[in-house]
């Protein structure tokens, strides 16, 4: 399991976030913790806290996880988000996974959670690890590009000095018929 991870938990309800860091010290996650209930909270944490997973209540009095989902999509697309709730109904998760959210948990069997957030993780750095690989490729066709198009250039320049070369090489073949001429002349 990953060690020093980060996790953001989004709830409102302190014995809920407490049942859910206890489960996850059982299952053996090393992990620290920030729990926010408000929208201000929680982007601040986005930004200072910078976790690795984000835990959120499906519902709360003031804020909700499908807000909290479109505001880490746009600041941290890459941090994996479940949503662990009693109330979520397994319609409404099938509809919030379709749109981009990575799991969901129900409070009642939070035994399952560690190895959902293990997979999302895995899932994340992948997708890290792809994204850097097309980063590498976008930039060595880059180079390509730029490398073909200097070929092109040398090409057309020793393009043009063949054609100047044979352009001398035909003047000379004219200079010398011209002094083979002369030459007979001069023996005649």
């Amino acid at each position: 399991m990953t060690a020093n991870l980060k996790i953001l938990i989004l709830e409102d309800n302190q014995s809920d976030a407490d049942l859910l860091q206890r489960e996850l010290k059982k299952s053996g996650l090393s992990f620290t913790s920030e729990i926010v209930q408000t929208r201000e909270e929680f982007e601040n944490a986005l930004q200072n806290f910078n976790p690795d997973i984000i835990l959120s209540d499906y519902s709360l009095p003031a804020f909700d996880a499908v807000t909290a989902f479109h505001i880490k999509q746009n600041k941290s697309p890459l941090i994996p988000f479940i949503i662990v709730s009693g109330v979520i109904g397994e319609e409404n998760a099938v509809k919030l996974i379709k749109s981009g959210v990575t799991d969901y948990a129900l409070k009642d069997k939070l035994f399952t959670l560690p190895t959902k957030i293990n997979r999302a993780l895995k899932d994340t750095e992948e997708r890290k690890e792809k994204k850097a690989i097309a980063e590498k490729l976008k930039i060595q066709t880059a180079e390509l590009i730029i490398a073909n198009k200097e070929l092109v250039i040398q090409n057309k320049e020793k393009e043009k000095r063949t054609a100047d070369l044979i352009i001398l090489s035909e003047a000379l073949i004219v200079q010398k018929e011209e002094l083979w001429r002369a030459n007979e002349e001069l023996h005649e």
